[in-house]
């Protein structure tokens, strides 16, 4: 990328342990995936969800990993993660106060690739009734299938190493408010 800067809001960190190593930012034109190659992100204050973070995106690669945009550093020709060392080169601080962030809201037929990268919201899905009672992620990175009153489904994907991944799915409607994700062009929310 050229000399400019990007100043964008984090929408979503490693603090729940479902990310890693990344976080996700959005400005009024999109979302997208920032890959920097440090654990526990959240506690940098230029990466908590709702900071503005200015990014200076000279020397860093942007591009299409699995149809999702990425940014971050090179790595054997494709999108990699910015190095720890450089972590100082890129980000900063806004100094501007954490404020809210306000999910874009969507159904799910609605969903486009513009999406992809930006916090979304859904109202009135639940998961489908052979998910119910299971663990969210029992070993490995595990996805589950949400509906919507209309029996449009969306995969929910967690990591087995998010502090709830253990936890158990529990019936009922309500309102999902994720990361748009896709891999391979299959939709699915963090």
């Amino acid at each position: 990328a050229g000399d400019f800067l990007l100043k964008a809001k984090v929408t979503a960190n490693d603090e729940t342990g479902n990310l890693f190593k990344y976080v996700y930012v959005e400005d009024a034109t999109g979302g997208l995936r920032v890959n920097i190659n440090k654990q526990d992100l959240f506690l940098d204050n230029r990466f908590k969800v709702g900071k503005e973070v200015h990014i200076k995106l000279k020397d860093m690669y942007v591009g299409s990993v699995n149809g999702e945009i990425q940014l971050g550093g090179l790595f054997n020709g494709n999108v990699g993660q910015v190095a720890e060392a450089d972590i100082y080169k890129h980000f900063f601080d806004s100094k501007l106060p954490i404020t809210q962030v306000v999910p874009t809201e969507k159904t799910i037929p609605q969903l486009t690739s513009a999406d992809v990268g930006r916090w979304i919201k859904i109202r009135d899905v639940q998961f489908i009734d052979s998910e119910l009672g299971k663990a969210y992620a029992p070993g490995g990175n595990t996805n589950r299938t949400l509906e919507d009153c209309s029996g449009n489904t969306i995969i929910l994907r967690t990591s087995s190493f998010a502090s709830f991944a253990s936890n158990d799915i529990d019936g009922g409607k309500g309102d999902i408010y994720a990361i748009l994700s896709v891999f391979n062009g299959t939709y699915q929310l963090w």
